[in-house]
Formats: C-alpha cells, sequence, structure tokens
C-alpha cells in the first residue's frame, strides 16, 4: 500500500482576498506540487479558516461574476503567472 501524498501549494500571487465571516477567501495563482512533480498553474478560489489555533484550507470552490471582474481587471497581473496555459491577451479569446 502506497504511502501518503507529500502536497504543496506554492502560492504565486494572492489575486484578491476578503473576510468571509468565517474566515477568508482568496483568488490565488497556485502550483501544486505532488511528491516533488510541479503540476500545471492554476487560477482557483479557495476557503480558508482556524481549527485548533491552525489555519485550515477548505476545497476549491467556482467563480462568480463579482471574481470574474476581478480577475478581468487584475488579468494583466495574472497573465505572466500562467503564461504557457494560455497566451491571449484577452480572456475570452
Amino acid at each position: 500500500m502506497a504511502g501518503k501524498a507529500n502536497i504543496e501549494a506554492k502560492v504565486l500571487k494572492v489575486v484578491d482576498k476578503w473576510d468571509s465571516g468565517q474566515g477568508e477567501t482568496q483568488i490565488r495563482v497556485v502550483q501544486w506540487i505532488i511528491d516533488g512533480q510541479v503540476k500545471a498553474t492554476n487560477l482557483e478560489k479557495r476557503d480558508f479558516y482556524e481549527k485548533d489555533g491552525q489555519t485550515r484550507m477548505g476545497k476549491a470552490k467556482g467563480f462568480n461574476i463579482a471574481d470574474m471582474k476581478t480577475i478581468f481587471n487584475k488579468w494583466k497581473e495574472i497573465k505572466p503567472l500562467m503564461q504557457g496555459e494560455d497566451s491571449n491577451d484577452n480572456p475570452g479569446e
């Protein structure tokens, strides 16, 4: 039986963050590293909360229209980090 995978998140940029009432929600550009293997760069929205004195990470969530406006407005900051994934200057093209 294989052991538990070693999973790390390399956060390239926190695009936006806000208080969600039970913690913090972030839109961020991240690379997941699983057992030393760097995976594709992703744009994600994720909740963070405190439990037992430690910051915990919730599951990734879908984007709503307000999130999409933020992404659109900050695309010039996001695009270089995502380069190679999508080389278009304008989202939607």
